[in-house]
């Protein structure tokens, strides 16, 4: 009797522990950060604004935040994209995501591509919108004698922004989240004696914090300055 209740009770802890990790693995692997902080966009533009080097210390390199730093006719690859499409539309895979196109006629294609020029024009104009209004620009300037690789995904810097809580202690603010264009990963590098810039937005809130930008190289992280990203209601 008591090794049948000695197994009875194994085979209740074994059926808690199971349940219980169950539980753990779900809630790792379904994490719900969008409803609590906010997705990174670290934006590389193709039309590149440099800072004057003598502006950055000497013999490092920097990621120089200012709020006042605003970018200027800023255009994305994203928007670039958009732009050439509405010149020029690429029809190479009209036939697998347009059920008519294979059917339709030299008249009707014409429409086809009429209108999908105009839809590209439209989101070429939404995303230079987005990217000039509330958004600050981020320098990177490499005054080292070495180039410095840059981490990137869909043309955006990896990386997120942290907050000062307590002394030296600091938590993320921002989720880096996953590739939507098929893990479109790749190295940008810059050379010594250049800078490369990006646009994040401007964080708002309702007091007032320190906070910095954390950016992921080749195998290391790099951190940005943080007094430039303090100010009231940021």
């Amino acid at each position: 009797m008591k090794n049948r209740f000695n197994t009875q009770a194994i085979v209740l802890m074994l059926i808690i522990n199971i349940g219980t990790a169950q539980a753990q693995k779900y809630n790792l692997l379904k994490p719900n950060c969008a409803n609590t902080i906010s997705c990174a966009s670290n934006q590389y533009g193709i039309n590149q604004q440099t800072l004057a080097l003598a502006k950055a210390p000497k013999n490092q390199f920097s990621i120089i935040v200012n709020p006042q730093f605003k970018p200027v006719n800023f255009i994305s690859v994203s928007e670039n994209y958009y732009l050439s499409q509405s010149q020029r539309v690429d029809t190479s895979i009209f036939s697998l995501i347009k059920p008519e196109w294979k059917q339709a006629s030299a008249a009707q294609k014409a429409v086809i591509i009429a209108q999908e020029k105009a839809n590209f024009a439209t989101l070429a104009k939404k995303y230079h919108a987005a990217s000039n209004a509330g958004q600050q620009l981020i320098y990177m300037v490499n005054n080292t004698p070495n180039d410095v690789a840059l981490q990137m995904q869909d043309w955006s810097f990896i990386g997120i922004l942290e907050a000062l809580i307590g002394q030296n202690q600091w938590r993320a603010v921002q989720y880096w989240q996953f590739s939507t264009c098929g893990n479109s990963y790749l190295l940008k590098h810059i050379a010594p004696g250049n800078s490369l810039s990006f646009i994040a937005p401007v964080s708002m809130g309702n007091y007032k914090t320190t906070l910095r930008y954390k950016i992921l190289g080749k195998n290391i992280f790099y951190y940005s300055n943080s007094s430039g990203l303090t100010h009231k209601n940021s």
